[in-house]
């Protein structure tokens, strides 16, 4: 083990509890086998003196602005009998270039106290992704954050997002819903009063369907209602059946009108032929 990192989220010592009565909050005493202290989250030592004696391996620690992190004027640091910086310098245990002027914790970019350029997460970088990379970025301030997932990567010269949450996207990957990049138009969302149902247009932003649509749509009109396109085929077959029946109805009332008419000259022909032989 040669460094602290074990510490290495430690944000805030409280100095609530000193060191032997003697006023010390960060003691760090005679650590002959650590060469750095990798403290790299710590931005506070609210109370208390840093007393840093006899590590005759650790470097950094002569980088470190510890008045910084102080919270009050009476805070001291007393640093003695560490390894000789120069030493430290020819071995290479020095700064990562990425650091600002505030020091490091220990070698590479993701231990300095501040960023000479821009920081991503916990790690100092020269620049953002803002119009290249994997994963596109945005700067605030110097700090480099993720564009939302919703928005699409843009070529060239262009950013991909201009601030952080999917309304912020230059271009949506998928719809657009009002001021936000969405992955779909809303479908049964529930909303104040009711659900909200949308379909998309050929430009891809999602629009309301008509007020009476409960199962969704495809367009801004009443018949384009998920549930009165599945009536459609239901009421053309009615209808068409319907018709079908007038017509067999009609038709059977012709031929029976037509048989009885028949039933009617036939009788009268009989009777016609009855009258005449008894004429005769």
């Amino acid at each position: 083990m040669t460094d602290l990192s074990v510490f290495s989220n430690l944000a805030t010592i409280g100095g609530r509890s000193l060191y032997s009565g003697s006023g010390i909050s960060l003691l760090i005493l005679k650590q002959r086998w650590i060469s750095s202290l990798q403290f790299q989250s710590l931005d506070e030592i609210s109370a208390g003196n840093v007393y840093i004696f006899n590590n005759s391996g650790l470097c950094f620690y002569n980088t470190v602005n510890w008045t910084s992190l102080f919270r009050t004027q009476s805070q001291k640091v007393l640093i003695r009998n560490n390894r000789d910086p120069k030493e430290c310098t020819q071995q290479r245990m020095v700064c990562d270039r990425m650091c600002s002027d505030d020091g490091c914790w220990g070698p590479g970019p993701d231990q300095c106290l501040s960023c000479r350029y821009f920081r991503r997460g916990r790690t100092c970088i020269e620049s953002c992704n803002l119009f290249d990379g994997e994963v596109r970025e945005f700067a605030n301030g110097s700090v480099c954050l993720e564009c939302d997932s919703q928005c699409e990567k843009m070529d060239g010269n262009t950013m991909t997002c201009l601030g952080q949450g999917p309304d912020q996207c230059v271009k949506c990957l998928h719809f657009k819903d009002g001021p936000n990049c969405v992955e779909k138009c809303p479908d049964g969302l529930q909303g104040a009063n009711s659900f909200i149902f949308k379909y998309a247009k050929a430009n891809n932003e999602c629009h309301p369907c008509h007020a009476n649509c409960t199962q969704g749509c495809v367009g801004p009109r009443l018949q384009d209602c998920v549930g009165m396109m599945d009536r459609t085929p239901l009421i053309a077959a009615g209808i068409i059946g319907g018709l079908f029946i007038i017509v067999i109805l009609a038709l059977s009332v012709a031929v029976y009108v037509r048989r009885k008419s028949i039933k009617k000259k036939r009788a009268l022909r009989r009777f016609l032929e009855t009258e005449a032989k008894v004429a005769a």
